[in-house]
């Protein structure tokens, strides 16, 4: 069979992709609109400059927006960097989240977000979200889509163990979704009361997993500050130099 360089491309691609659709991935979740903030950024940043006709209350107005897109833009990069940290401190916890699968091994996103710690519910330095499909007992979804898990963590100096404690959740949670709500549901039947520590109450699967990755990372982070060519983050001064950067140079 003749095969074209042509048809040769296509199918390198076709396989590229099927080989793609078959992994989950760890994603930023300011990822979708990253793209549409920078340009709106620049475009208020134009405006500014090129109207000399604004009232204060105009350029008032021009300069919140611009601070509103620099909140979300410094959180996308702080978000991105810390991330690659935590990649570089634990390759082995990362990979595990970054291929993980469903009871019927379907792969699932996970979406991450470090946001300002008022944005979740007090007293929570960190979210994950637990939703089921209606239609499929082992789907996970959350605001993102089908197979998609939100994580969200408050920006503060432990951001990455945060993130390491909430990933222990999800690798428990994901391909144990079904199992792990009738669970949840049985427990709170027998003690008759609410939990104010949802994953955390004595005997949680998904707490004890969490708790682990957490020790795991605590590990790998004490060994990581200790190779002297090593840098670690503070997520707090990232994200002030960041915005101090996006301000002078949009």
């Amino acid at each position: 069979m003749l095969i074209t360089m042509k048809n040769y491309v296509l199918t390198s691609l076709f396989c590229i992709l099927v080989l793609n659709s078959t992994l989950g991935a760890i994603k930023n979740g300011y990822e979708r609109e990253i793209m549409s903030a920078r340009q709106s950024l620049n475009a208020l940043y134009a405006l500014l400059s090129a109207s000399k006709t604004l009232t204060t209350s105009e350029q008032l107005l021009l300069k919140t927006k611009i601070n509103q897109h620099v909140d979300f833009i410094s959180n996308y990069e702080l978000t991105a960097n810390l991330l690659e940290q935590f990649r570089l401190i634990s390759p082995e916890l990362y990979y595990e989240m970054d291929t993980i699968k469903d009871k019927t091994r379907r792969p699932v996103d996970i979406y991450v977000k470090f946001v300002q710690p008022n944005l979740l519910p007090e007293p929570l330095s960190a979210l994950t979200s637990v939703q089921q499909h209606e239609e499929d007992e082992h789907c996970y979804m959350s605001e993102y889509g089908l197979n998609t898990v939100s994580i969200r963590i408050a920006i503060q100096k432990k951001s990455l163990r945060l993130l390491a404690h909430e990933f222990g959740h999800v690798k428990y949670l994901v391909p144990n979704l079904s199992a792990y709500l009738k669970y949840t549901i049985s427990y709170f039947k027998s003690v008759r009361q609410t939990s104010s520590h949802f994953g955390h109450d004595p005997g949680d699967p998904s707490g004890l997993n969490a708790q682990a990755y957490e020790t795991k990372f605590r590990s790998e982070y004490s060994k990581f500050v200790k190779n002297e060519n090593s840098q670690t983050y503070n997520p707090i001064a990232v994200l002030q130099r960041t915005k101090r950067d996006l301000l002078v140079s949009p």
